[in-house]
């Protein structure tokens, strides 16, 4: 590891830790999926469950300007990161999804202790294919698992944005899966937003299709997150 890495990895640990005891949170912990709850995965692919650091995530929330009207689902939350940063802001409603057992158990500790607004925040624990999307307008996963429930995911939010005619931001940090997500004829990459290890892809689902079959063009532009 360079001295430029040591140097970032040093500073986003500070940084990760001022804005947990800002919101009387601890989400710097890393959960491994234990072998209880990949049992109750439709699929075996589950991976370690850690955060997004703070401070993309508050570009990110500067980029992408939640309203009242928006409901963020984070998909594999482990333990809630993601939904105490958004639920600073102006947005509705934050839905947390997590299979694993003890990274759940650990959100729903840190909800009882947040500093701010614990009715805009909801968790809970299960398997994200077979949770029913209803009004959920925005959609944050950090690579949470592998292609097959990725496949499955993608082609269930297409859907649903064709059937329910709304429009859905995927919010993907770490997109290891970028080319299974494109592969859905009304997805496409809108934005990419630039870390120093490693980016966060912005989607838009259409809820149309257009005469050739495909979804809504959306230029694809790239913002760079200094620190």
């Amino acid at each position: 590891m360079s001295k430029v890495e040591r140097f970032y990895d040093s500073w986003v640990a500070r940084t990760d830790h001022k804005a947990d005891r800002a919101y009387n949170v601890s989400t710097t912990e890393t959960y491994e999926m234990s072998s209880s709850s990949r049992a109750k995965a439709t699929f075996d692919d589950g991976t370690f469950v850690w955060s997004t650091p703070y401070y993309q995530l508050k570009k990110l929330k500067e980029q992408v300007k939640p309203k009242p009207s928006d409901v963020l689902l984070d998909i594999g939350c482990g333990p809630g990161r993601v939904c105490f940063e958004f639920a600073h802001s102006e947005i509705g409603k934050c839905v947390g999804i997590e299979l694993d057992g003890m990274a759940y158990q650990a959100a729903l500790e840190n909800l009882d202790s947040y500093t701010g607004d614990p009715e805009k925040i909801r968790f809970i624990n299960g398997d994200i294919l077979n949770y029913p999307l209803t009004d959920e307008s925005i959609l944050f996963l950090s690579n949470p698992f592998g292609a097959n429930t990725m496949k499955q995911l993608v082609q269930n939010i297409s859907r649903h944005a064709l059937k329910n005619s709304r429009d859905i931001q995927i919010l993907y940090y770490n997109p290891l899966c970028h080319d299974i997500i494109v592969e859905s004829p009304n997805v496409r990459l809108a934005n990419v937003m630039r870390g120093f290890r490693k980016p966060i892809h912005i989607y838009t689902v259409s809820s149309h299709m257009d005469d050739d079959g495909r979804g809504g063009m959306v230029p694809t532009s790239t913002v760079s997150v200094a620190h």
